[in-house]
């Protein structure tokens, strides 16, 4: 392609139009097409953001049971304690799995 600069003189400045209509290389904003949208044009609006996961208030339980077959089962018999990373304390206490807890799951899979 052929464009000329300010002097009126010729040079050779390589574009490249794209699928969405977008022009890069040596093209000035003056020269651009208007009816073309612009990389700046698409951020004209600013951003909308999604709520941060960490704003979402979760509940957490002192004790659980298992997930098995897309339903919680009661918690019984001995558990361990799930622990925060962060503070280093317990979050809740989680049931030790027996061999029919173990055996239902596999079944459920």
């Amino acid at each position: 392609m052929t464009s000329h600069q300010g002097n009126g003189a010729a040079t050779s400045a390589p574009q490249t139009t794209h699928t969405n209509g977008h022009v890069s290389g040596n093209v000035s904003p003056d020269r651009a097409p208007k009816d073309k949208p612009t990389p700046a044009s698409a951020f004209a609006g600013g951003f909308e953001y999604a709520p941060a996961p960490e704003t979402v208030k979760v509940e957490i339980k002192d004790r659980y049971g298992h997930f098995i077959n897309g339903a919680w089962t009661p918690a019984k018999g001995e558990s361990f304690a799930t622990i925060n990373p962060a503070t280093e304390k317990p979050l809740a206490h989680v049931s030790q799995g027996s061999d029919k807890d173990v055996d239902a799951a596999v079944k459920a899979a």
